[in-house]
């Protein structure tokens, strides 16, 4: 398919949720003051191999002795990505995994080349698997981002956040939590869909001061109801033509949901896990989550 060339992000749309307003930033330099009160500054570009990420978001009120905002070098930012001759092959993805989804129950289908050898998942996507052999990594800021998985629904299968953890690149819930505080997982999420806009809804809060729950290898907000004002939306503007938008992130390090509207999603998800300096609170929250559920399944 050629070589990927980072091109400078145009723009990038954020939401503070607690205060119900939009603020869209449009490529600047020294970013100002939102009247809602959502906090902006530093700079968002995207060129070369140079990747500076959206500095200093902050929803006004978050604050306590015990919960932490997020640091503002984990905040989400936006790439923009020009792959030739995309068009016609995610074109052939997109009518495989539609056909697939019209007979699921839930009207989704994935290709998950790490799941191949569970019997209850579809493998057998010849489509994906060439469009995964002819674009098998994304080179970016110095690292080599892998494949890791193509999802496409025809409805909306979620309204409302579930904030969570990725506890591995490959599946994104599949990983050794125990081990989440000791790795960086970065995920580059593409926004496929030439239909819709694609919206990350994360929170604006370090994970290492909230209570976390886990079940089995998902890591997720133990109350969401109590976070939930402190929720930002980061917006991937749908493809047009062989320009695609994405967002990267530390996806163990930041709490993360895909809410979709009416058309549902299609997407890419490229990922690398390096080592990092380990987060001792992280590591304490989930282990107290693993034992609390331990105690509970007794």
């Amino acid at each position: 398919m050629g070589v990927v060339v980072l091109l400078e992000v145009a723009a990038i749309g954020v939401q503070c949720a607690a205060r119900g307003c939009l603020q869209r930033v449009v490529r600047q330099d020294l970013l100002e003051r939102a009247d809602c009160g959502l906090q902006l500054s530093g700079t968002v570009v995207a060129t070369g191999e140079t990747f500076v990420p959206l500095l200093g978001l902050a929803c006004a009120g978050v604050g306590s002795p015990t919960v932490h905002r997020l640091d503002a070098s984990r905040q989400p930012g936006a790439v923009e990505l020009r792959i030739p001759l995309v068009s016609q092959a995610i074109a052939a993805v997109e009518s495989e995994l539609r056909t697939r989804a019209t007979t699921d129950p839930d009207r989704c289908c994935g290709y998950f080349p790490a799941l191949a050898d569970d019997r209850e998942i579809i493998s057998d996507l010849p489509a994906c698997q060439e469009f995964a052999e002819h674009l098998p990594n994304i080179w970016h800021g110095g690292h080599q981002y892998e494949f890791n998985f193509l999802r496409l629904s025809l409805v909306q299968q979620s309204a409302d956040a579930s904030y969570h953890l990725d506890s591995d690149a490959a599946t994104a819930l599949t990983g050794d939590v125990t081990t989440i505080n000791r790795r960086q997982i970065r995920r580059l999420l593409l926004n496929l869909s030439a239909r819709s806009d694609r919206s990350l809804h994360y929170l604006n809060l370090d994970p290492g001061s909230l209570e976390l729950a886990v079940d089995g290898s998902y890591v997720r907000v133990a109350d969401p109801e109590a976070v939930r004002e402190h929720g930002l939306i980061a917006t991937i503007p749908r493809r047009r033509g062989s320009t695609v938008h994405g967002l990267i992130f530390a996806s163990n390090l930041v709490l993360h949901s895909g809410v979709d509207d009416e058309h549902g999603h299609f997407i890419a998800a490229y990922g690398i896990e390096i080592d990092a300096s380990e987060s001792a609170a992280l590591g304490a929250n989930v282990s107290n989550a693993m034992r609390t559920r331990s105690r509970s399944s007794h």
